[in-house]
Protein backbone atom coordinates (compact mmCIF):
# COMPACT_ATOMS: atom_id res chain seq x y z
CA UNK A 1 0.00 0.00 0.00
CA UNK A 2 1.45 3.39 -1.03
CA UNK A 3 2.03 5.87 2.22
CA UNK A 4 -0.38 8.50 3.16
CA UNK A 5 0.11 12.01 1.83
CA UNK A 6 -2.11 14.83 2.90
CA UNK A 7 -3.75 16.25 0.22
CA UNK A 8 -5.80 19.96 0.35
CA UNK A 9 -9.59 19.36 -0.78
CA UNK A 10 -12.16 22.06 -1.64
CA UNK A 11 -15.93 20.56 -0.04
CA UNK A 12 -19.00 21.35 -1.81
CA UNK A 13 -22.49 20.88 -0.62
CA UNK A 14 -23.74 18.81 1.95
CA UNK A 15 -26.29 16.27 1.21
CA UNK A 16 -27.83 14.39 4.38
CA UNK A 17 -24.67 13.65 6.06
CA UNK A 18 -22.01 13.77 3.93
CA UNK A 19 -19.94 16.21 2.21
CA UNK A 20 -19.32 16.28 -1.47
CA UNK A 21 -15.56 16.84 -2.44
CA UNK A 22 -15.88 19.35 -5.14
CA UNK A 23 -12.18 19.52 -5.76
CA UNK A 24 -8.47 18.04 -4.94
CA UNK A 25 -9.22 14.20 -5.45
CA UNK A 26 -9.78 11.96 -8.59
CA UNK A 27 -11.62 8.44 -8.73
CA UNK A 28 -9.97 6.07 -7.60
CA UNK A 29 -7.81 8.17 -4.50
CA UNK A 30 -7.81 6.24 -1.11
CA UNK A 31 -9.41 8.27 1.56
CA UNK A 32 -9.45 8.20 5.96
CA UNK A 33 -12.56 8.19 6.79
CA UNK A 34 -12.42 7.13 10.18
CA UNK A 35 -9.40 7.65 12.66
CA UNK A 36 -8.26 11.11 10.91
CA UNK A 37 -7.53 12.97 14.33
CA UNK A 38 -5.42 10.26 15.47
CA UNK A 39 -3.26 9.96 11.64
CA UNK A 40 -2.92 13.47 11.65
CA UNK A 41 -1.55 13.04 15.60
CA UNK A 42 0.87 10.77 14.59
CA UNK A 43 2.06 12.53 11.74
CA UNK A 44 2.32 16.15 13.32
CA UNK A 45 4.26 13.77 16.30
CA UNK A 46 7.12 12.23 13.38
CA UNK A 47 7.42 15.98 12.06
CA UNK A 48 8.08 17.12 15.60
CA UNK A 49 10.70 13.85 16.07
CA UNK A 50 10.41 11.72 19.20
CA UNK A 51 12.29 13.49 21.62
CA UNK A 52 11.70 16.11 24.04
CA UNK A 53 12.91 19.82 23.48
CA UNK A 54 13.27 20.91 27.01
Amino acid sequence: MAPLVPVAVRPGPVVGDHTVIADGLVIGDRVVVEGAYVLKAQMLKAQLGEGHAH
